[in-house]
């Protein structure tokens, strides 16, 4: 009875470990909506902080700057962020820049005694930018090993939409791949097709509805990789490579945007 506990409690956490290695990356409107929570910290702090700061020359480790020029600097950057974010872009150089500021400053305030006025507004806007990062598959403060990356939904659709056309046109050239004999394991390949354009079309509808869709993502990786599998001992014609091509394509996409490991 131990051994099946272990057995199950071992394949759960296996499961588990599967599931926390992506992200649950939110969709485009919950990302505006971040951006104007991290901007509402920022200004929050901006107003707390002490007026003599405001007017002095700090060391950071870029050197000095004169923290008025800062302020000024630092929201430009969150502008900036907020007005290129939009469906077709997904601001991850903007929001690169502002990180890189906020994260010489970081280091400043830390340095500084905690009684220091504005520091518990600056912690709550670190924390409102560190969840915004996380949107991206970043940290804040940012690592340049690290910075933000992300796909917006209009990409996951669109990547969505190109397996689904690559997908029908593999289908159509199974009967160029597979011999006549081998009726069976065409009808195989032809399954694990729809089963991968079905888990595509299923990944765009959540997307689209801007709702989480890593389990979608997941299931569509998955399809992709076991049709992958059963065409590995194949010879494909020209037409069958380029429409495979195609699914690979969209499936390193959409791992791409969902922060998952390709194996």
């Amino acid at each position: 009875m131990k051994r099946i506990v272990t057995i199950v409690f071992t394949l759960f956490a296996f499961l588990s470990g599967s599931v926390l290695a992506q992200s649950a990356r939110p969709p485009d409107s919950q990302v505006e909506s971040l951006i104007g929570q991290m901007e509402k910290a920022a200004s929050e702090f901006e107003r707390s902080l002490d007026k003599n700061l405001k007017k002095a020359t700090i060391r950071s480790p870029s050197g000095e700057m004169q923290m008025e020029s800062f302020l000024e600097d630092f929201n430009t950057n969150i502008k900036r962020l907020k007005d290129r974010f939009d469906k077709e872009y997904s601001a991850s150089s903007e929001l690169a820049a502002l990180m890189r500021r906020a994260t010489d400053f970081d280091t400043f305030i830390r340095s500084q005694p905690p009684t220091l006025k504005g520091r518990s507004e600056w912690d709550s806007y670190a924390a409102s930018l560190n969840t915004l990062a996380a949107a991206y598959g970043s940290a804040f403060p940012m690592k340049e090993d690290n910075p933000p990356r992300r796909m917006n939904d209009l990409e996951i659709k669109q990547a969505a939409d190109s397996a689904v056309k690559s997908g029908s046109s593999l289908k159509s050239s199974l009967s160029k791949v597979y011999g006549k004999d081998e009726d069976e394991a065409r009808k195989t390949a032809a399954a694990e097709i729809d089963a991968m354009t079905k888990g595509a079309k299923a990944l765009k509808a959540r997307v689209d509805d801007k709702k989480p869709a890593s389990g979608e993502a997941q299931a569509f990786t998955d399809a992709v990789k076991k049709l992958q599998t059963t065409l590995s001992t194949k010879t494909l014609t020209p037409e069958a490579t380029k429409a495979l091509d195609g699914i690979n394509a969209s499936s390193r996409k959409v791992e791409q945007a969902f922060g998952m490991t390709a194996s």
